[in-house]
C-alpha cells in the first residue's frame, strides 16, 4: 500500500506556513483543518495551507510537498491512530472508549467522521 510522507527540499515551508511540518511525517490533505473558515475569506498563510498544504500527522504542521511511499499495514495503522488521536486532541472529536485503550479501526473512523462533521457544521 502507499501513503504520503512530508518532504522538505529547503526551508521555504517555514516562510510559507504558520507551522511547517517536520520532514518525513505521515501526511494527509489538511483542508479539513480549516473547515470552520470560509475558504473565500482565507488570506495569506492560511489560504496557502488550505490550497496547497499537506498536514503532517505528528506535528500538525504543513508541508508544500509530500511523496507517495510504500507502507506496511503497521505503518497504515500507526498513521490512522495518529490521525484519530490528533482529531480527538486538537479538533474535539469524541472518543467512544477509554483514552488508555488502543484505538480500533471502527472507533478511529467514528472519531474521524465526527470531527469532520463537527468542523464543517460549526460556524
Amino acid at each position: 500500500m502507499k501513503l504520503l510522507r512530508t518532504i522538505q527540499l529547503d526551508a521555504s515551508d517555514s516562510f510559507v506556513f504558520e507551522k511547517p511540518a517536520e520532514s518525513d511525517e505521515w501526511a494527509v490533505s489538511g483542508a479539513f483543518a480549516l473547515g470552520r473558515s470560509d475558504p473565500a475569506n482565507l488570506q495569506g498563510k492560511a489560504r496557502t495551507a488550505f490550497r496547497a498544504g499537506f498536514l503532517g500527522l505528528s506535528s500538525l504542521g504543513r508541508s508544500t510537498l509530500a511523496q507517495i511511499v510504500e507502507a506496511s499495514e503497521a505503518d497504515r495503522r500507526a498513521a490512522v491512530e495518529m490521525l484519530a488521536a490528533q482529531l480527538v486532541t486538537h479538533f474535539g472529536a469524541p472518543i467512544s472508549q477509554s483514552p488508555a485503550a488502543p484505538l480500533t479501526r471502527k472507533s478511529t473512523l467514528q472519531c474521524r467522521s465526527a470531527a469532520i462533521r463537527r468542523v464543517y457544521s460549526s460556524p
